[in-house]
């Protein structure tokens, strides 16, 4: 996977879908770290994608470790 993919997962509690990206590096493991990345207010999961394009960046300097992206509406 060499871009964020969004996904989403449903909430019980909230009452909502939570939306949320990852990007896992072309030689993922299972037990790599995991690096949470959070938009801050008014944004959402792909908004550093989209600003800073990460994807082109972990293109250019790969890392070793899971990102993963979460929206946080505007909460943060």
């Amino acid at each position: 996977m060499n871009e964020l993919t969004t996904y989403s997962m449903y909430s019980k509690n909230l009452n909502l879908d939570w939306n949320y990206g990852i990007h896992l590096p072309k030689n993922y493991k299972p037990n790599m770290p995991l690096l949470v990345l959070m938009h801050g207010a008014f944004g959402n999961q792909r908004s550093i994608e989209e600003r800073f394009h990460l994807s082109d960046y972990l293109h250019k300097n790969p890392i070793n470790c899971v990102i993963l992206s979460i929206d946080g509406f505007n909460t943060f």
